[in-house]
């Protein structure tokens, strides 16, 4: 067995795993449908921080 195979993964999170298509090659993706830069990212990180405060 391999690590990957040990790993539970919740349904819910296992719902939407499965809906990502695989036609493009990131699936972390702005509101504008277009991939995070490395910058944005770490900005949109940093927001989700703050809103959870």
């Amino acid at each position: 067995m391999s690590a990957i195979d040990a790993i539970t993964v919740a349904a819910r999170l296992r719902e939407a795993l499965d809906a990502i298509t695989h036609d493009q090659p990131t699936f972390l993706i702005t509101e504008y449908g277009k991939a995070f830069s490395g910058n944005g990212f770490g900005n949109k990180m940093r927001q989700w921080c703050n809103d959870a405060d």
